[in-house]
């Protein structure tokens, strides 16, 4: 597979837009460890609308079957558990840089300028990668939409567990703006790889 091909893989172009964001905003646009921590953020909401888009598809098409129920639950434990990472690494971020006052001012800032165009952008990445390999490929006829909503559930504990971690380490050892940079890159994209891939397989019906 040439380099031409590998690039039209939406699952290379959403990791290399993970990876590309943060080391530009860094190098470039003068983004924080907040900001970047912030896109993230707006990487995981994203990621939830899409992950939910994904379920109810499922559960129409197999609505018959299964109670609306595991789609609630979908809905409920995503936005509980966004909520419960967004306070945590608030509080962490709060303790991590001293000058609160310019903390506040340059996600306000950043908000009012770039988040508008951020998550609309973040968002398409996703809903192209699901749409050339979830929706056009019908792979919602064979999923396992019970296996799907658990699986998920799973992923979302073990994301909040490895932030929860993340954030304590970041916070005990002092880390360097470098370090911490390269360590969302590593975290997310090898959580992406070797897990959320992994999981998925258990559920998809291929």
């Amino acid at each position: 597979m040439t380099i031409k091909e590998k690039l039209k893989n939406p699952l290379i172009q959403q990791y290399l837009l993970e990876i590309a964001l943060p080391v530009v905003g860094y190098f470039f646009f003068g983004w924080s460890m907040a900001i970047i921590a912030a896109f993230y953020f707006i990487d995981f909401f994203a990621s939830e609308i899409a992950r939910n888009r994904r379920v109810y598809k499922v559960y129409k098409t197999n609505s018959s079957n299964h109670p609306s129920s595991y789609f609630v639950l979908s809905i409920f434990a995503g936005l509980a558990l966004f909520t419960v990472n967004l306070l945590w690494v608030w509080t962490s971020i709060q303790d991590i840089f001293p000058e609160k006052e310019q903390l506040v001012n340059e996600l306000t800032t950043f908000a009012k300028e770039e988040l508008w165009l951020l998550l609309p952008v973040v968002y398409l990445v996703y809903h192209f990668k699901d749409l050339l390999t979830f929706y056009m490929p019908r792979r919602f006829v064979k999923t396992d939409y019970k296996k799907m909503v658990i699986y998920q559930m799973v992923e979302l504990f073990i994301l909040t567990f490895l932030i929860f971690i993340g954030m304590f380490l970041w916070y005990y050892f002092k880390m360097d703006d470098i370090s911490v940079l390269i360590s969302f890159i590593v975290l997310k994209i090898g959580f992406d790889i070797l897990l959320l891939q992994t999981l998925t397989k258990k559920y998809k019906g291929d």
